[in-house]
């Protein structure tokens, strides 16, 4: 992953690694990365079964008031990056 100041992340499975990168950059934040991967990986397993891999056949099917319970614990209606429309930066992401 490159950056505009021309910095790079090298991508790894091997956490020990990311660590020694991500920390590098910025000092604490590797503790937040992982707590956002954790936060997507919530989402991801709520919305496989729930949203992504159900075939709805009618509109009450998708809007209901369990539906609308799900959509509400994805967040489904907040903006999920930066306010400049970036995508924001993971390592300024803070645990809750």
């Amino acid at each position: 992953m490159y950056f505009q100041n021309n910095s790079q992340l090298q991508l790894t499975s091997d956490l020990y690694e990311m660590m020694a990168q991500v920390e590098a950059i910025e000092a604490g934040s590797f503790e937040c990365m992982l707590h956002y991967l954790a936060e997507g990986r919530y989402y991801y397993e709520l919305s496989l079964p729930n949203v992504i891999g159900r075939d709805f056949r009618s509109l009450t099917e998708f809007i209901n008031p369990r539906m609308i319970s799900i959509f509400l614990r994805l967040k489904a209606l907040t903006r999920h990056t930066g306010g400049d429309g970036t995508g924001g930066n993971i390592l300024s992401y803070r645990v809750k």
